[in-house]
């Protein structure tokens, strides 16, 4: 069994071989070729259809049996993908508090009472910060609007509570247990309505 695939592995290796050189076979060689090897593919066209290479050495068109559907014609329509705008914070919920800007300026009092480290980032006006245990930071000369991120270093839950005056918001931040609580980021909108995501 094996030396009969061998046999007409290499048959067929020598048949592929004349065709694609554009060598004509003669009836006499690959009709009993044909017979042994079974019926060919139907993607193949018949050997008679195949033309013998020009005399020159040049390689002769192929004419293919079965035709591509021409492509689509292109068009310029722009087809936009919907986008969902999600709802602007003043939209999902009441404002937790309002601060009279100065200006277009607010100043943010941090007041750390968790008694552990709570990191902030007043986004585009500071780094992020340590705030350490039972400390206060004032943030001022914030533009609007503005928002500051803040989060536990020990991965716990905070609590905000605010008190505002003319240019001042104070944001007291308390530890909780509470995953309902988790209040890490503090928006403040140029009108000075303050929310809590």
């Amino acid at each position: 069994m094996n030396q009969t695939n061998q046999l007409r592995n290499k048959k067929v290796g020598l048949v592929g071989a004349c065709m694609l050189l554009g060598i004509p076979l003669s009836v006499t060689v690959a009709e009993p070729l044909r017979a042994q090897m079974g019926p060919k593919p139907a993607v193949c066209p018949p050997t008679s259809q195949v033309a013998p290479a020009p005399a020159t050495g040049q390689v002769p068109p192929v004419t293919p049996s079965r035709t591509a559907p021409p492509p689509a014609p292109f068009t310029q329509e722009r087809v936009s993908p919907a986008v969902t705008q999600p709802p602007l914070p003043s939209q999902r919920q009441d404002p937790i508090a309002f601060v009279i800007p100065t200006g277009r300026e607010v100043a943010v009092q941090l007041v750390n009472r968790t008694g552990t480290t709570v990191n902030y980032e007043a986004i585009a006006a500071t780094d992020y910060l340590p705030l350490k245990a039972g400390e206060t930071k004032t943030l001022s000369g914030l533009n609007l609007p503005t928002t500051i991120a803040l989060d536990r270093g020990d991965g716990g839950f905070l609590r905000l509570s605010t008190q505002s005056q003319p240019g001042l918001l104070k944001v007291y931040l308390y530890p909780s247990n509470n995953f309902n609580d988790d209040e890490g980021v503090l928006r403040i909108q140029p009108g000075g309505a303050v929310y809590l995501n």
